[in-house]
């Protein structure tokens, strides 16, 4: 599989705001401008995204859980 900017963009541009400069490429997350994902390539950073957004999921259904137990 070979990922692009666009595809990038065209999958996750809700979620996260792309770029590439000087060999790397890079992602902001629209939720957290100040922290960056960087990568060599598109597939790699492709694989740094996911694994964020389920990290990020998965912090948000932990403090959604731990409010309701309030």
């Amino acid at each position: 599989m070979t990922t692009s900017l666009a595809d990038l963009r065209w999958h996750w541009g809700s979620a996260y705001e792309f770029s590439y400069s000087h060999g790397t490429w890079s992602a902001h997350p629209v939720d957290a401008p100040a922290e960056t994902l960087r990568a060599d390539s598109a597939e790699a950073l492709l694989t740094l995204v996911r694994r964020d957004r389920l990290e990020r999921q998965s912090r948000r259904s932990l403090k959604h859980r731990s409010r309701s137990l309030q």
